[in-house]
């Protein structure tokens, strides 16, 4: 299995994560390093497998577009 090197700076911006309950690519335990990087994760845990958005798209959309609405915009222009 290849390995990676997290970054060492801190992004501190909201994020999420959805985790398969079932990932056999990504264990449990890579949680934490995520977190370490990203302190406002936050994480969804749904049955399935790595490709949890394949198999449950509706599920992952509903919780993309609450993620999404939850974020407090600044005007740009």
């Amino acid at each position: 299995m290849r390995t990676f090197t997290l970054p060492q700076e801190v992004v501190d911006l909201p994020a999420m994560y959805i985790q398969a309950t079932n990932d056999l690519l990504l264990p449990d335990n890579s949680l934490n390093d995520i977190k370490s990087i990203l302190p406002q994760l936050e994480v969804h845990r749904i049955e399935g497998p790595h490709l949890v958005l394949d198999t449950h798209p509706k599920t992952c959309a509903r919780l993309v577009a609450g993620f999404l609405d939850s974020l407090e915009y600044e005007e740009v222009m």
